[in-house]
């Protein structure tokens, strides 16, 4: 089930120059004995609010499969057959049909279970082992999101294959597209939901989608098992946009 959350954002201030229709009007200065004292006259404030209304989607899955073997099955809503990627995590989305430009952050926590590593290097299962290395179940885990486009449904981007290890994260508050997935979670920002022109309309969602994908060791010292699992849990936050 999705979760929706919706907040009133404060966006402007607007002062009410107009006296507001219960008040009483000043009484007619008419007296030249009091034009130095004057009259008084009461500015009320009022704040004008936007509505974020901002879509997550509920508990998802990911599968590793090192041996690259054809897996079918229902994954995150969305039927597979024969796939056979060692990452296994079909596109999901945050949607918005908001009122205000919102910046999306992810801080992403990893957590491996069973002999599973998360690997900091990219994994080349195509070259033969060197004798005396290990080779733990090393799994090299990618989040990685991209735009969708707008509309009442999203619909999965083409996305950019992933070949290597993604460079090191940006702090200069660009948008990180690609992310290596650690069990050390860091808060940064991953993409930009546009403002809706019509909150009304659901063909005005704005849909950002993300995925993980990478490699897994295909020849680890220790076979692979199903109690060798990674998992992640993703906190999303936003931050308006002028």
């Amino acid at each position: 089930m999705k979760k929706v959350l919706s907040v009133v954002l404060a966006l402007a201030m607007i002062l009410a120059v107009a006296a507001p229709a219960f008040a009483t009007a000043p009484a007619p200065i008419t007296d030249p004995s009091k034009l130095a004292t004057g009259g008084t006259v009461k500015v009320d404030g009022e704040t004008t609010v936007g509505t974020i209304n901002v879509t997550l989607p509920g508990a998802t899955k990911l599968v590793v499969n090192p041996y690259g073997l054809k897996y079918s099955g229902t994954v995150n809503g969305t039927d597979l057959t024969d796939k056979q990627d060692q990452i296994i995590f079909p596109g999901q989305f945050i949607s918005s049909n908001s009122t205000s430009k919102l910046a999306v952050f992810a801080n992403i926590t990893g957590v491996a279970a069973g002999n599973a590593k998360f690997a900091t290097e990219w994994i080349d299962n195509t070259s033969d082992h060197v004798a005396g290395t290990k080779y733990p179940n090393n799994v090299c885990l990618v989040f990685q999101t991209a735009d969708a486009t707008k509309g009442a449904t999203p619909t999965e981007p083409n996305w950019t294959p992933v070949t290597a290890v993604p460079d090191e994260p940006k702090t200069d508050g660009t948008v990180n597209t690609e992310l290596l997935v650690s069990s050390r979670g860091t808060t940064l920002k991953v993409g930009v939901l546009a403002a809706s022109t019509d909150v009304a309309d659901d063909a005005e969602t704005n849909h950002l989608a993300f995925r993980f994908t990478g490699v897994a060791e295909q020849r680890p010292d220790t076979p692979w098992t199903d109690k060798d699992k990674v998992t992640a849990s993703i906190v999303f936050t936003f931050t308006p946009m002028v």
